[in-house]
């Protein structure tokens, strides 16, 4: 798994990936076919060309891109974050990052996720993420 930061990029093809489309203004709105909730909602603010995507943080990970999501797992070590994610079909995902301390493993949660996340979405073929 990656322990750094993702790219403007690849935070774009993500939620794009989790139902943002990018909307005639410029902006970005959420899909309203896969999250009906709020649907067509400005969220977030995002440092970039893609300045309303929403931010990679715990909240925004969970709320819009988790819906197929049946069980997370995050385990905190002095070493490591870990994430095992499992899909409502069964599928399995699982990443760490390395870490120097806890403190630093509490605050890697949101990128070990993510990553998580983005890895099920690129691997999955039929749909189901």
């Amino acid at each position: 798994m990656q322990d750094k930061e993702p790219t403007p990029e690849q935070i774009r093809e993500f939620w794009i990936g989790y139902g943002f489309n990018e909307t005639q203004g410029g902006g970005w709105k959420k899909g309203v076919y896969k999250y009906p909730v709020k649907p067509n909602v400005d969220y977030g603010i995002f440092d970039g060309q893609y300045d309303l995507l929403p931010p990679i943080d715990l909240n925004n990970l969970w709320k819009f891109a988790t819906n197929d999501i049946v069980e997370i797992n995050i385990m905190y070590s002095s070493n490591c974050v870990s994430v095992d994610i499992e899909h409502k079909d069964g599928d399995f995902y699982e990443g760490h990052i390395n870490v120097d301390s806890f403190e630093e493993a509490k605050e890697k949660t949101n990128l070990a996720l993510f990553w998580v996340l983005d890895k099920a979405r690129k691997e999955d073929t039929n749909g189901k993420v």
